[in-house]
């Protein structure tokens, strides 16, 4: 009886061990994207950038995960780094493939168990990232939208966090006092003052600030080229009632308050107008729903989001 029961548990086992080595070989499913690289993930940079061990950057496409000095930032490095580091990986694509020599791909990890896992649908599900797509990658949106609102609907992750709550359109308006009193901006102004005073001292020969002579003091090679300083912008996902809509030039504004000059507004112009699906007619179509927007929104002036794929806006339910 011993020698049957032992030949059956063998049996089981050999069975699973196959089973695992058939799910490994098949590879993880890459429905509607294009299969890419394969290799080993040998460190991670951030919550959504990986390196593989032949050296290639990888983007997380599709989503963002807090950075710098911002909240749970450790936390989602963390939660990457678990999934991939020293992992056999799977890139698959379904848009653009490279910005500037790094990949934007979607990610497959193999566990130790042989199952592969889509790497932005398990940060999205444990509330590591946000859903952020790009106009050239939108690949696989709705699952991974829909993986973030079940993490968002529990709080899970970073939405615990009120940094990444979604906003409502009201709680951005600002107005010249309170951009005057936010410490960040000031900064940038200043920084925005000692660039242009570079500038205009490497054309006429006119003396710089003492910001600019002391950014020059400290970074010689970096001041024989002026360069204007990256302002300050936010990820936000933004919700409100769209109460008019402008259409001015070659622009449309999607206004959710009646003071343009303070109140939270969406922006679609040039090209982006000309690809829009359904054109400026869609958009003015908008007037008087509810939606979700999201993309980056200036911190030091008008809270303008400016939208650039039909993706970014989501209309809700009435």
């Amino acid at each position: 009886m011993d020698v049957v029961m032992g030949a059956r548990a063998g049996g089981r086992a050999i069975t699973f061990v196959l089973v695992a080595a058939a799910l490994a070989a098949c590879g993880p499913k890459l429905d509607g994207l294009e299969k890419g690289e394969t290799g080993k993930a040998a460190e991670v940079r951030d919550g959504d950038t990986l390196v593989m061990a032949d050296g290639l950057v990888v983007h997380l496409s599709g989503v963002e995960a807090p950075r710098g000095d911002q909240p749970r930032a450790k936390e989602a490095r963390a939660a990457l780094e678990k999934l991939v580091v020293h992992r056999d990986v799977q890139l698959a694509y379904g848009g653009q493939k490279r910005v500037r020599d790094a990949a934007v791909a979607h990610v497959f990890a193999r566990t130790e168990g042989g199952r592969w896992v889509w790497v932005q649908q398990a940060l999205l599900l444990a509330g590591d990232t946000r859903v952020h797509t790009r106009r050239e990658n939108v690949a696989r949106l709705a699952e991974m939208r829909t993986a973030e609102e079940a993490a968002r609907k529990v709080r899970r992750g970073l939405w615990a966090d009120p940094y990444f709550a979604v906003k409502p359109a009201s709680a951005l308006a600002k107005g010249e006092a309170d951009i005057a009193a936010d410490p960040v901006c000031a900064a940038e102004r200043e920084a925005l003052e000692a660039a242009r005073s570079a500038r205009t001292a490497e054309v006429t020969g006119a003396p710089k600030t003492a910001a600019a002579t002391q950014a020059k003091d400290a970074d010689p090679a970096e001041a024989e080229r002026p360069r204007r300083p990256r302002r300050a912008r936010d990820f936000q996902i933004v919700e409100g009632r769209i109460v008019s809509v402008a259409e001015r030039e070659r622009a449309v504004f999607l206004n959710f308050g009646a003071d343009i000059t303070r109140d939270f507004g969406v922006m679609a112009a040039g090209e982006t107008l000309e690809a829009w699906p359904g054109g400026v007619e869609a958009l003015k179509a908008l007037e008087g729903k509810s939606v979700r927007v999201r993309g980056d929104v200036a911190r030091c002036g008008k809270p303008l989001m400016r939208v650039d794929h039909a993706e970014q806006i989501e209309v809700l339910a009435p």
